[in-house]
């Protein structure tokens, strides 16, 4: 009984440890390759590319991807944090 009880805590330690783990968060900086969604009019609008800095409610990005166009050569582009809808790294 007491074997049983003690393998049953060691499992829930390591289910809660890797619980932890799978919930870490992490936060954009330059140099980062991300695709970010903005809320357009009519649907989202994504862009990709590379972070070039970070300010007070402004990414500024330097961007390959505007929806479906690839820009030839890159622009960059400044978004405010309050459309961004989804950031995710690439």
């Amino acid at each position: 009984m007491r074997n049983g009880t003690i393998i049953s805590v060691v499992i829930v330690i390591l289910l809660l440890l890797n619980g932890i783990e799978m919930a870490s968060a992490r936060l954009p900086a330059s140099g980062d390759h991300v695709r970010i969604s903005t809320a357009g009019s009519a649907q989202p609008i994504n862009y990709e590319g590379t972070i070039t800095e970070i300010e007070d409610g402004f990414i500024n990005l330097m961007c390959n991807n505007e929806g479906i166009s690839i820009l030839d050569p890159p622009k960059d582009i400044c978004i405010g944090i309050g459309a961004i809808i989804c950031l995710e790294w690439i």
